[in-house]
């Protein structure tokens, strides 16, 4: 089951979605994002390199998703390398309708 923990520092309504992989406080990955009004910011997706492909990226930010529709969100913000293709590839078949690439070296 994912987690959902409210890590709200400051009043920057930051939270964070995490994807248990076994029962020693392992994860398969996690998703850090801020909401901003109408808008969600994905500010960090990670995911365990032995569950890269096999769904723990796309339960985790359908659950963004999902948090953003009960939320009232308009719009899902986020970067990704240009090279990332698994990412990317990913992120269209969420539905993206435009792909931001992050600059390189940052």
């Amino acid at each position: 089951m994912i987690s959902f923990i409210d890590i709200n520092n400051e009043n920057q309504n930051t939270y964070l979605f995490l994807y248990p992989l076994d029962s020693r406080d392992f994860y398969k990955g996690y998703i850090c994002f801020r909401t901003f009004g109408d808008e969600i910011y994905i500010m960090n997706l990670a995911i365990h390199p032995k569950e890269r492909g096999k769904g723990p990226g796309r339960r985790l930010i359908t659950s963004v998703l999902n948090y953003g529709k009960i939320s009232g969100v308009e719009s899902v913000h986020l970067e990704v390398r240009e090279s990332n293709n698994e990412a990317i590839n990913l992120y269209k078949s969420l539905g993206s309708k435009q792909i931001l690439f992050s600059i390189p070296g940052r």
